[in-house]
């Protein structure tokens, strides 16, 4: 038991590492570095992973080395996969299940949508005295909008 408390606090100090090097804004590249690469070995060493989660785990690790070390990208987490899985989430929203033709034309939608948020000025947030409450004075226009996109 005591074992398995070791292991498992290892595993969340790795994961917790890993997400501070995509996310830490004053990390210095080559720290980002090394923590993704520390913490991907740790998750490979692990029993019990899906070959599949593993090739995922190291595939996504060797790119991600590599996009850290440019010193151009101060952002990186937003070259990886986490826009397109944002992306995806928030169409499964809209249907659940769709081929990929559809898929196109609801990305289309989204991004008109997206388009159509920015460029008002209007700030999306999940609070209720935030976000398109606090901004948009006319929500009967932006429906009306929405409606219209089939959004």
């Amino acid at each position: 038991m005591p074992e398995d408390a070791a292991a498992l606090g290892a595993t969340l100090f790795f994961m917790r590492l890993h997400l501070h090097a995509v996310n830490g804004k004053q990390v210095k590249a080559r720290h980002r570095a090394v923590y993704i690469w520390g913490s991907a070995m740790w998750m490979l060493s692990l029993s019990g992973l899906s070959i599949i989660t593993k090739r995922i785990l190291i595939v996504e690790a060797i790119s991600c080395v590599f996009l850290v070390l440019q010193f151009d990208i101060p952002n990186p987490r937003l070259a990886m996969s986490e826009p397109a899985e944002h992306s995806f989430g928030s169409t499964i929203n809209i249907k659940h299940v769709f081929t990929l033709s559809e898929y196109a034309s609801l990305a289309e939608k989204e991004g008109q949508k997206n388009d159509i948020i920015y460029k008002s000025g209007i700030k999306p947030s999940c609070e209720a005295t935030k976000g398109y409450a606090a901004t948009c004075e006319c929500q009967e226009l932006l429906s009306l909008l929405f409606a219209i996109l089939d959004v």
